[in-house]
């Protein structure tokens, strides 16, 4: 079956700490998509202060009182929801998002969502291997660096870099697993954007103080759910894959060493 992922991104400014609603950046809907199924894979927060990220789904929830709701620390990216533990979504029922935390004029509170679609027409094909298929094809890693530059959000950047930007290792004509990437400053969200992802955006946790967690973001969540989910990119497609950021208030350069295995 194919399966698609996608990396969604709602915000509140100086919400409090009673809460407020949330809404999708610039470009997302908290509409899921009409697919056969959906299901939140993963979900992050990025706060300025300690609160809370609630969840409500209309139609598949458990209630529509609280549903899901997460406690979050200040400046703490972790996983929300245990690795391999799905949030089921139905077709095109509607997320109503509350975030909680800093009350300062301006604060931007952040939560991500990965969702994975099944068999998501129009969407295109991603190419994503799982774990047992990496390991079997792994031939060596690399590791490449990349500079963005982040403006004042909240929103995706708008100067996204090419994977390659500051160091293009690639070998023509050969495919490269994404297995993980690590960090240097603070980001709500680090993704990938290009051929090799259907153009739609694949990431994780922009947390520079659990690299653990982030190098091996994407085999993480291969194994977890043991199914594929690392993402492949094609060197011929290097020109055209992209890395972009989700920035809060706060502009600046945001580094990230992405950790790539070079398949058989």
């Amino acid at each position: 079956m194919k399966r698609n992922l996608e990396l969604l991104v709602a915000t509140a400014t100086a919400p409090g700490a009673a809460g407020a609603a949330a809404t999708a950046v610039a470009g997302d809907s908290l509409i899921i998509a009409n697919g056969q199924k959906a299901r939140i894979l993963q979900a992050w927060s990025d706060h300025q202060a300690a609160g809370f990220a609630q969840i409500i789904r209309n139609t598949s929830g458990h209630d529509t009182t609280r549903d899901l709701r997460y406690e979050v620390a200040i400046s703490e990216l972790s996983p929300h929801m245990p690795m391999g533990v799905a949030s089921e979504l139905a077709p095109q029922e509607s997320l109503a998002v509350t975030l909680a935390g800093s009350a300062t004029a301006g604060d931007v509170e952040t939560l991500c969502m990965l969702i994975e679609y099944d068999e998501l027409k129009g969407l295109g094909d991603q190419n994503l291997i799982d774990w047992q298929t990496l390991m079997r094809r792994m031939e060596k890693t690399v590791n490449l660096d990349v500079q963005i530059a982040a403006a004042v959000g909240p929103a995706f950047v708008t100067s996204e870099e090419l994977i390659t930007s500051e160091t293009d290792l690639l070998k023509a004509n050969r495919e490269y697993a994404v297995i993980g990437y690590k960090v240097r400053q603070e980001a709500a969200a680090v993704y990938l954007r290009g051929p090799d992802t259907a153009n739609r955006r694949l990431g994780g946790p922009g947390n520079d103080l659990d690299a653990n967690t982030t190098l091996q973001w994407f085999g993480l969540l291969s194994r977890a759910f043991d199914r594929p989910m690392i993402p492949v990119i094609g060197a011929s497609n290097k020109g055209s894959t992209f890395v972009g950021v989700h920035a809060d208030e706060n502009a600046g350069n945001i580094n990230v060493s992405f950790v790539l295995a070079l398949l058989k």
